[in-house]
């Protein structure tokens, strides 16, 4: 369903798309000494996925303008680890597309993985079923399906992978934005803070 609403939008089905709003929301409760070993970071181990449909979604003509995150620790098996739980993310697009980012360690109802594409013209969804597997539990087939992709059809078969450097740049950079921006309690520029790395790796844009 999702490769679906991605071709309806990039087709221009849904005329121009002026909101994007992803959600994701864990169950069961991940293992939490594995995460605070980790470090646990919200906005890369988690929400980067998210930032990744974003820019498959809006036109890669518009590239994100301002990145504003706002987290918070609730649940009390993390309280004092430094460790957040629950983010919202807003990111501009300079083509006055507006996406959001919304994600959850844990609820008690069920995993929920969704994408809502809001255009001109109309407006799609996709909802993962009830029964479906959250990242806690593996992602269901979704890592095999990854590892099998670049195995196969990367390393033995010479394919070129389905996501390129300038979008899984693109989802890092978004990350990296985020994070300072929750450090600062201010809105990043994304163009700025991008620039830089875009440039190490030879890039002008993301997406």
């Amino acid at each position: 369903e999702v490769h679906a609403l991605l071709a309806d939008a990039r087709a221009g089905l849904l005329g121009r798309v002026s909101l994007v709003r992803c959600t994701a929301r864990d169950h069961p409760l991940p293992d939490l000494d594995a995460l605070v070993a980790s470090g646990g970071e919200l906005l890369h181990d988690f929400s980067v996925h998210d930032f990744d449909l974003l820019l498959q979604v809006v036109p890669r003509e518009a590239q994100p303008a301002t990145v504003f995150a706002a987290t918070a620790t609730n649940l009390q098996e993390l309280k004092g680890t430094g460790i957040d739980d629950t983010a919202v993310v807003t990111v501009a697009f300079t083509d006055g597309t507006l996406g959001v980012v919304e994600t959850a360690r844990y609820d008690p109802s069920g995993p929920a993985l969704s994408c809502l594409v809001v255009g001109r013209e109309a407006t799609r969804e996709v909802a993962s079923p009830p029964d479906a597997a959250g990242p806690s539990a593996g992602g269901g087939q979704s890592f095999a399906l990854q590892m099998d992709h670049f195995v196969s059809d990367v390393c033995m078969a010479g394919a070129p992978p389905r996501v390129g450097l300038s979008r899984a740049l693109g989802a890092s950079l978004l990350a990296d934005a985020a994070v300072e921006s929750k450090r600062t309690g201010r809105a990043v520029e994304f163009g700025p803070f991008a620039a830089p790395k875009l440039a190490a790796a030879g890039l002008t844009s993301v997406g």
